[in-house]
C-alpha cells in the first residue's frame, strides 16, 4: 500500500509540475485573488481565515485539475469509457476488489487464448500451457482509486466550510462536491479528457468532500470546547 500511494503521489507531483504551465491554472488563482479583492472592498478589511480558506480553495482547484484532467499515466481507451462499471455505480469497484488476487478465466475465453498464443507462436495448441487463472493486481493497487479520491476531495469540504458560513451546511457541501466531481468525470467521460472518467469516482469524491466537512465540524468544535475551558 505505501508503494501504491507513493506512485500515485509521484504521478500528481509530475501532474502539478505540468499544470502550471496551463492558462486555466492562472485563470483559477486571479479569479480567488480577485474575490478576496472585492472583499477586502466591500468589508474594508480582510477575515484572515476566510482569505485563506479561499486562497486554499483555488491552489486545490488547481491540483484537482491538475490529477484528475491532466494525468501523467497513460489513459484507457475510448471504448472503455462507457462500459457498464464506469456507469453503474460501484460495480467498478466491487468488480476490482473481487478480482483483486486474480480470477479464472472461462473455458471458452481459455481456448480462445491459448489458440492466439499457438497461433502467434505458430506450434499446436495442444503445446501450449497456459494457466486459466489471471493473476491481479492485489488490494493494495486496487484501494489506490477509492482513496486517492477521497482523499482528493477533502479540502473542498474542509476549506468551503471556512471560507462561506452557507457552505456549513453538510447537504451543500454534498452538493459542492458532487458538481464539482461530476463536471471533472463527464469531461473525461465524453471528451476523452484526462484518465478514465467513472461514477464511483464521484461517489468516491463527495465523500471526500463531506468527510473534509467532518473534519472542520470536528475542529470547529474542539476550538470552541478548549475556549470554554479557558475561560473556566
Amino acid at each position: 500500500m505505501t508503494t501504491t500511494l507513493r506512485n500515485w503521489w509521484r504521478n500528481a507531483s509530475d501532474a502539478l509540475d505540468l499544470m502550471w504551465t496551463e492558462p486555466l491554472s492562472w485563470l483559477v488563482l486571479i479569479g480567488a485573488a480577485l474575490w478576496i479583492a472585492l472583499a477586502y472592498r466591500r468589508d474594508g478589511r480582510l477575515n484572515m481565515m476566510k482569505t485563506v480558506a479561499i486562497a486554499g480553495l483555488g491552489v486545490w482547484l488547481v491540483a484537482a485539475f491538475a490529477i484528475t484532467i491532466y494525468p501523467i499515466e497513460l489513459e484507457a481507451p475510448r471504448a472503455d469509457r462507457f462500459e457498464i462499471k464506469s456507469i453503474v455505480p460501484l460495480w467498478g469497484t466491487i468488480e476490482a476488489i473481487a478480482d483483486a488476487d486474480g480470477y479464472w478465466m472461462d473455458e471458452d475465453a481459455w481456448m480462445r487464448q491459448r489458440q492466439a498464443i499457438a497461433d502467434a507462436r505458430g506450434v499446436p495448441v495442444e503445446t501450449v500451457n497456459l494457466d486459466r487463472k489471471v493473476h491481479g493486481p492485489g488490494l493494495s493497487v486496487v484501494l489506490k482509486d477509492p482513496i486517492g479520491n477521497t482523499v482528493l476531495f477533502l479540502p473542498l469540504g474542509f476549506l468551503a466550510a471556512f471560507g462561506w458560513q452557507h457552505m456549513r451546511d453538510p447537504k451543500r457541501i454534498l452538493m459542492a462536491g458532487a458538481a464539482v466531481s461530476g463536471g471533472i468525470e463527464l469531461s473525461q467521460l465524453l471528451f476523452g479528457l484526462g484518465s478514465l472518467g467513472t461514477i464511483d469516482d464521484v461517489i468516491f469524491n463527495t465523500l471526500g468532500a463531506l468527510f473534509g466537512w467532518v473534519g472542520w465540524r470536528v475542529s470547529v468544535d474542539a476550538a470552541a470546547s478548549i475556549r470554554r475551558q479557558a475561560i473556566w
